[in-house]
């Protein structure tokens, strides 16, 4: 819920755009100079996660010296072990399974940029509550098969803490860019109107 509570405090300030991908993704489609100034919000996304990757590296900088008492069996192993085992926060890939994680980032970005764009056109959403919940809800499902970004900015952070490999990250964002582009073509390219008309 630290999302909602982002997106409140951001909202009169950005339009609540915390992701790249959702703040590229509508400016094809939006009339005006939309374009002249997105830029910001992609820089400042991105720094974003730049800063929270080296955040986490600081706050964590015992990380590979610590012991963590495994509870079970009272076992001692590193921390890094303990990460490997549980798999916490990890996108390591077998062989085949990277192109899996792409193709789940492009349908989740999809997603989860068209929840926002639908309900933050309604003052009548809690549109903030919303957008945390379905971002909580797709990391809780999700995670497991590719981390659950959903945002460029996550993936330079994971990238940047050697979580992910630059190679990838750019799959990644390819995906996630691509994912919100299809959102935004629902939304704002007609599609909506069509699926309007059937009802």
């Amino acid at each position: 819920m630290l999302l909602a509570a982002f997106i409140i405090v951001a909202l009169p300030i950005t339009g609540g755009a915390l992701n790249p991908a959702r703040a590229l993704s509508p400016v094809i489609f939006v009339k005006g100079n939309a374009l002249g100034h997105v830029w910001v919000y992609v820089v400042a996304d991105l720094l974003g996660g730049v800063l929270a990757a080296f955040a986490a590296n600081y706050l964590n900088k015992d990380v590979d010296s610590a012991t963590v008492t495994q509870a079970l069996s009272g076992q001692k192993m590193t921390v890094q072990q303990f990460v490997d085992i549980a798999g916490l926060g990890q996108t390591n890939f077998a062989n085949g399974q990277a192109l899996t994680a792409f193709m789940f980032e492009l349908v989740l970005t999809f997603l989860f940029v068209l929840v926002i764009l639908i309900v933050t056109k309604s003052a009548s959403v809690p549109a903030p509550l919303v957008i945390g919940l379905a971002l909580t809800g797709g990391i809780y499902a999700f995670a497991q098969i590719s981390g659950a970004h959903f945002n460029p900015a996550v993936s330079l952070a994971m990238a940047i803490q050697k979580r992910l490999s630059w190679l990838e990250f750019v799959g990644y964002v390819i995906a996630q860019l691509l994912g919100a582009l299809v959102a935004s073509l629902a939304v704002y390219g007609g599609i909506s109107a069509y699926l309007k008309s059937l009802i």
